[in-house]
């Protein structure tokens, strides 16, 4: 089992506390680099990253304690939500074709104006074009800083919404524009049994939260359990997330859990480098992990 840190605690993000009062940027990234560090010391190679406002501030701070030739990956997610509506909010939806680097209005145009409205006919995968622009936006960012990128993240508000409306044609639109770049897609969802359930076709990884608690599982943890105790599709991949419910369980406790072991990841979140040290100790000492290397 891989480990792939999580990026809530660099941008001050609890989901069982809330947001809370936060350090200077430039202290948070500088500490995040430390446990980027740390992480890549020790074998853990991947971090999936929120595309935040200044999230390159975050990237150049890492890099700096990364040794050369590293091969660091970032995963980035996409699209954040609060950067589309500041784009939309200051330069309307023509500032956000312009920001995309769109060449030709006429040839993708209406893609992306279909995936904001998600209006048109049952055809998601001519959004293809519109998501390549999203990920390519992001994608040559983090590349130029020297950071390695395998995979891609569909926000789980975008995910979730598009599995409420039926449009798994949107999200089959998502999956082809990963698969063009070369990339895996991983379709990040609060609702696990309904994404694992949908016909999506091609490769990709399901990441949804998962603890013994059932704190935040959708449906409930009984269906949860159920959906991943199904024979997976050859290609596929589960990665857990919230495995410690927002802290509100320990490490020990949450991986006595056999049911981590339907999982190809889990996703680990910290502020403190000594921490990572300790959970994948933890992980292996349990015998989860078949391997701690992302």
């Amino acid at each position: 089992m891989r480990v792939v840190l999580g990026d809530n605690p660099f941008f001050g993000v609890n989901h069982r506390t809330g947001s809370k009062v936060l350090e200077s940027a430039e202290k948070r990234f500088v500490a995040a680099a430390d446990v980027i560090a740390t992480a890549n010391r020790i074998g853990v190679k991947t971090l999936m990253l929120s595309t935040h406002p200044g999230y390159e501030d975050l990237l150049d701070a890492a890099r700096l304690k990364l040794p050369a030739g590293h091969s660091f990956e970032i995963a980035p997610v996409v699209p954040y939500p609060h950067t589309l509506n500041n784009a939309i909010a200051q330069d309307g939806y023509f500032g956000l074709v312009k920001k995309l680097g769109v060449g030709s209005l006429a040839s993708v145009g209406l893609d992306v104006v279909q995936f904001m409205g998600f209006f048109g006919s049952k055809n998601g995968v001519k959004l293809k074009k519109a998501f390549q622009l999203i990920i390519r936006m992001e994608l040559e960012k983090i590349r130029a800083r020297g950071f390695v990128v395998k995979h891609a993240c569909l926000h789980n508000i975008i995910t979730d919404l598009l599995l409420a409306l039926d449009r798994v044609d949107i999200l089959q639109g998502f999956v082809a524009a990963c698969e063009s770049d070369g990339i895996k897609p991983v379709l990040i969802t609060q609702n696990a049994a309904c994404a694992l359930s949908a016909d999506i076709k091609g490769d990709f990884v399901a990441c949804f939260t998962f603890n013994c608690l059932g704190y935040m599982v959708n449906p409930s943890l009984e269906k949860v359990v159920e959906a991943i105790r199904r024979p997976r599709r050859p290609g596929s991949e589960l990665w857990a997330m919230q495995i410690l419910a927002s802290g509100a369980i320990g490490s020990e406790r949450a991986l006595l859990d056999e049911n981590l072991d339907c999982f190809d990841a889990v996703l680990y979140a910290t502020t403190k480098p000594a921490r990572v040290e300790e959970f994948v100790g933890a992980l292996e000492e349990r015998g989860l992990a078949r391997t701690a290397l992302a």
